[in-house]
């Protein structure tokens, strides 16, 4: 007796994905979407979704939700400004979050040669600007000007009444440098920010490399505001600086990576200087981050404010984006300050009594100054460490008589530095009177990061509870990319703009 069964040759399998009921078909088809922003291939694949079949496309077609976010991607093509045009149509009537990212991969900083000019732009800001009243999320990352220029220029009459953050971004750093001017020269005249108009809904801003009229009433009611990388022809006056500041009064996050006020003797008598030390208030400021290009004009900025509960505090060294800098400045300066240990200024004017997360990246803290400020921080919790020299370790290690600084400290994540220094700083708090409660994580660039250690290393790490995980690759071409192809011949080539030099110096 046979006990096989036979199948009908007509029979077919029904997909399992064709029981689900609509509300999970269309969640998953949102997770699709979510995914699609930058990566071209959940773009292409959310698309395919409305080709499977008949009740897949009605489906898709009539979750306007799906298509709320909007990717236009370098190189700007007829084919990328159709599927653009197709998204917008299929997001209405929802909220559009935008994100123009026109960067060349190779790095083409030119204005004149740089694939994306003011046509491709303005072809992108007619698929855009016809539903500005749905824009929700704005962020344009471009190499030149030309671009920002256009979305500048094109914005002056428009009304865009949810929009609630508007990030603009020239991804060149290197204008920071102190001897830098603004280029091009003939495009160097500020717009106001949206035509001038003013925005309930606008509350985070952020301006890398874009500078626009200072007194832009966009620029007033904000809860979190970043400038970045701006040349030093292009800051705002003391006076500026402080107003804009000052029409914040709810401001939580701000951002100040380079240059903010002109505080050059031209620009500002030492007795203004001295009489505007802690006049700008931020009561609601609990994360503040700072770029240093010149430390005393860092110190001098720092003092202009008075934040009373200041709660993350990131510190970045950004002078390796200046080439007549070869070696990291003393930044022992800032953390005097900060400690209180500069009576000259306003001893409080920065409160760190709150602070509970702190970065610093890029740089060498002075083991004195830096120790001191440890100390003074009696609530931290989180120490992010990154690429920073081995005296960085000395203020977390016990001193001469015992004390050890950061009692509440919970997680301590270290990328960039010594392994074995990280080792015997982690060793000599065990050993120490404070009680021992913290995460220790150590970030390495690799994919496997126990090959990168010596055998005697990863086995003494283990030993003391230390984590080793791959540092997780970043979106952001500037996190990586600039930290690692600063080369002397990178740079003077960048800012001399000769661009076929930097393109092979980058190859």
């Amino acid at each position: 007796m046979s006990f096989r069964t036979s199948t009908p040759a007509n029979f077919t399998t029904v997909p399992t994905i064709n029981y689900l009921p609509d509300e999970i078909l269309g969640r998953i088809f949102y997770l699709v979407s979510c995914a699609s922003t930058l990566c071209q291939a959940s773009r292409r694949d959310l698309l395919s979704v409305t080709y499977v079949c008949r009740r897949w496309r009605h489906l898709a077609l009539a979750l306007g939700e799906l298509w709320m976010h909007l990717s236009i991607l370098f190189p700007i093509t007829e084919q990328e400004l159709l599927r653009a045009k197709e998204w917008v149509s299929r997001s209405n009537p929802y909220p559009l979050t935008i994100i123009i990212d026109i960067r060349d991969p190779d790095w083409d900083f030119n204005e004149e040669s740089h694939l994306v000019t003011r046509f491709e732009m303005q072809a992108t800001m007619g698929v855009i600007l016809p539903v500005a009243e749905r824009w929700r999320s704005v962020n344009i990352l471009a190499d030149n000007w030309e671009p920002l220029h256009v979305f500048l220029h094109h914005t002056q009459n428009i009304l865009v009444p949810i929009l609630r953050n508007l990030h603009l971004v020239r991804c060149n750093p290197y204008f920071a440098a102190p001897s830098q001017v603004f280029v091009p020269s003939n495009l160097r005249a500020p717009y106001s920010l949206l035509g001038g108009v003013s925005s309930d809904e606008l509350t985070s801003i952020e301006l890398e490399g874009v500078h626009v009229d200072w007194a832009s009433p966009a620029l007033h009611n904000l809860t979190k505001l970043s400038l970045g990388y701006h040349a030093r022809d292009v800051i705002p006056t003391l006076g500026q600086f402080r107003d804009l500041l000052h029409s914040s009064p709810k401001l939580e996050s701000f951002s100040l990576i380079g240059w903010g006020p002109q505080l050059d003797e031209a620009s500002v008598s030492s007795i203004e200087l001295q009489e505007s030390r802690g006049s700008i208030r931020l009561p609601q400021l609990t994360s503040l981050e700072v770029g240093v290009m010149i430390p005393s004009y860092t110190v001098e900025v720092l003092s202009l404010f008075m934040i009373p509960r200041l709660e993350s505090l990131t510190i970045d060294d950004i002078t390796r984006y200046d080439p007549q800098t070869s070696t990291r400045p003393d930044l022992g300066p800032i953390f005097n300050f900060l400690a209180g240990q500069t009576s000259s200024f306003h001893p409080l004017s920065i409160a760190t009594e709150h602070l509970t997360s702190l970065a610093i990246m890029n740089l060498d803290p002075g083991e004195i100054p830096f120790s001191a400020f440890l100390h003074s921080l009696q609530c931290l919790r989180v120490l992010h460490i990154r690429n920073c020299t081995t005296s960085v370790f000395s203020g977390l290690a016990p001193d001469s008589a015992g004390s050890t600084a950061c009692h509440s400290l919970r997680q301590l994540c270290v990328d960039g530095c010594d392994p074995n220094a990280l080792a015997d700083v982690i060793s000599s708090r065990k050993l120490g009177t404070v009680s021992y409660d913290m995460a220790v994580n150590l970030l390495l660039d690799t994919e496997d990061p126990t090959s990168a250690l010596s055998t005697e290393t990863a086995t003494r790490l283990q030993e003391l509870n230390i984590s080793v995980t791959p540092l997780v690759p970043s979106m952001n071409r500037q996190w990586k990319s600039y930290e690692f192809d600063d080369s002397e011949a990178l740079v003077s080539a960048i800012l001399e703009e000769r661009w076929d030099v930097a393109g092979t110096v980058i190859q």
